[in-house]
């Protein structure tokens, strides 16, 4: 079995996604692929570690969320016993990928791993140089995340560069893509505290964009039509902005307020299979928990195969097979 430890200097820098987009890969190359996710933890998380749970739906794993992602007491617990933890997560795959978070940098030897490190991009890498001191030479190199995609070609070659003289090899450089921050749109309905009142129930429709219904008086098709696979959020009681949010590429309407939608926008929703989901809370509240959703959506079965994408067209693929020994 191969180990791959995919770890980064700071939380947030899309270690879960890459994982995933590596995986997807493999598995397209035919080799079979574990998930494990050591936690250094004094108290056990409450519940079910969410990036593990996600993964192993996606991935189509069959091991217990607890044996992905198991929680030692200590640093030392953790080196002691990583080795036969990670088998019982991945006991016959051919590739093992490994996600480093709350454990040391140092579980990579620990596991006889490999080194990929994911970082956000930023003009300045120096604090990310100094984290990857310890890994020494199991490191593999830098995939940079969420490149503005206008930006992509000279990063590549500028960071390429500047990663190099800190001794960093730079594996690929990720463009931003709205499709890896998005949310379905069972997320949101989960994340609102809303009910379904007509279309499908539950989607897996990413939504890349949202929009607000009460800019102007009556902004009509032509203002929701500068915007595709979006919410939209209208009050409850203005049935014609909901009717000309309809009529363009939604993919859901957010009915914000405690007006009942009228039997006209219940057939458009039907028709159109468009999600209506009302909410009880006013729209500068819905907004609120919306942008915080956002802000903070997880991974999905969807994201994977996007990541996947990214990772074929921007990645140093054959510098990571080289890495895992793979040909």
């Amino acid at each position: 079995m191969v180990a791959l430890y995919v770890t980064s200097s700071v939380a947030g820098s899309g270690k879960t996604t890459v994982i995933g987009g590596l995986a997807r890969r493999l598995a397209g190359q035919g080799k079979s692929v574990g998930y494990f996710k050591p936690i250094v933890s004094a108290s056990p998380p409450a519940g079910a570690d969410a990036d593990a749970l996600l993964l192993r739906t996606a991935l189509g794993l069959t091991e217990p969320v607890e044996t992905l992602a198991p929680v030692f007491g200590t640093e030392f617990e953790l080196s002691r016993n990583a080795r036969m933890a990670c088998v019982r997560a991945a006991p016959s795959q051919d590739v093992v990928l490994i996600e480093g978070g709350r454990s040391p940098i140092s579980t990579a030897a620990a596991l006889d791993a490999r080194i990929i490190g994911v970082e956000v991009f930023s003009a300045d890498m120096d604090g990310a140089a100094a984290f990857y001191k310890e890994a020494g030479g199991r490191l593999a190199g830098i995939i940079v995340n969420r490149v503005p995609r206008h930006r992509i070609a000279d990063v590549t070659a500028g960071l390429s560069g500047q990663l190099a003289g800190a001794g960093l090899k730079m594996l690929g450089a990720l463009p931003e893509d709205r499709a890896l921050t998005s949310l379905t749109v069972a997320e949101l309905v989960n994340e609102l505290g809303g009910k379904v009142v007509a279309g499908p129930a539950q989607s897996a429709a990413l939504i890349e964009n949202v929009m607000l219904g009460a800019m102007t008086p009556d902004p009509g098709p032509l203002y929701f039509g500068q915007r595709s696979n979006k919410a939209v959020v209208v009050k409850s009681e203005r049935p014609d902005l909901q009717i000309a949010a309809l009529q363009t590429s939604t993919v859901c309407l957010v009915l914000a307020g405690k007006s009942a939608p009228i039997p006209a926008v219940l057939a458009r929703a039907a028709d159109t299979r468009v999600p209506l989901v009302t909410v009880a809370d006013d729209v500068p509240t819905v907004i609120g928990r919306l942008e915080a959703a956002l802000r903070n959506a997880r991974l999905s079965a969807a994201k994977v195969e996007r990541a996947a994408e990214l990772i074929a067209k921007h990645a140093d693929l054959p510098q990571i097979d080289q890495t895992l020994g793979l040909k």
